[in-house]
């Protein structure tokens, strides 16, 4: 905190005094409100929405790419049956 392309990381002496801050009350001026910044999560919007007004051509381009993929991938597809590091799954 903050990222090192940011100025970080803080120094031992910044990150105390940010603690104290906080166990003291961290008192926070009033009406300041900080905003969370955007970020891309990768999540593909949902189809209902995202084809909703879409024509019918892209649509069924769409679908027909979608079945193309399916048929070309799913023979080769195996379950996943190592475990993920760190997780216990």
């Amino acid at each position: 905190m903050p990222p090192s392309n940011k100025g970080g990381p803080l120094p031992q002496e910044q990150l105390d005094l940010l603690r104290d801050w906080i166990v003291q009350g961290a008192s926070w001026p009033e009406g300041l409100k900080l905003e969370p910044t955007r970020r891309d999560t990768g999540e593909q919007p949902k189809v209902d929405e995202s084809l909703a007004t879409a024509p019918k051509v892209v649509v069924d381009i769409r679908n027909k790419a979608i079945e193309k993929l399916i048929d070309q991938l799913e023979p080769t597809m195996k379950p996943f049956e190592e475990e993920i590091s760190g997780t216990g799954v």
